[in-house]
């Protein structure tokens, strides 16, 4: 796993989608520099498909990261489609909302999936229709 460089954080996102309902949820967890836990969260973001959802932790994990004044960032992914996304230099044309949000504040990477299985069972956490942001430190 690729760690942030100094005085930045490392955000690791994750989506699940309930194939029964197409409900989806997103975990996050927030790291320093060194790898170090600083919090996580998980939400349920309602009917939804994975790249959606996916888009939905990233924006909130910028959030969440911004009010608690950590403001470098970079966001790791194992959705290819959400990074590249990002990436593209046209992502200000995306038709995608959260597209646009996501490009203006980070670095983002790829992620593959094995590397990180704690975001993965953050995520899964989450069920029912409380669509609040759980905060986990």
């Amino acid at each position: 796993m690729e760690t942030a460089p100094d005085g930045w954080c490392c955000i690791n996102t994750d989506a699940a989608i309930d194939p029964t309902t197409n409900e989806g949820t997103v975990g996050c967890v927030i790291r320093s520099a060194d790898g170090g836990w600083l919090m996580g969260f998980n939400k349920v973001v309602g009917i939804s498909n994975p790249l959606q959802a996916e888009l939905w932790g990233i924006l909130t994990g910028i959030k969440l990261a911004r009010s608690f004044g950590l403001n470098s960032i970079l966001i790791q992914t194992d959705n290819t489609q959400a990074a590249l996304l990002i990436n593209d230099r046209e992502a200000q044309r995306s038709p995608f909302p959260l597209v646009h949000a996501g490009r203006m504040y980070v670095a983002l990477s790829r992620n593959p999936r094995e590397e990180d299985k704690v975001a993965d069972e953050i995520a899964r956490l989450s069920s029912g229709a409380n669509f609040q942001v759980t905060i986990l430190r």
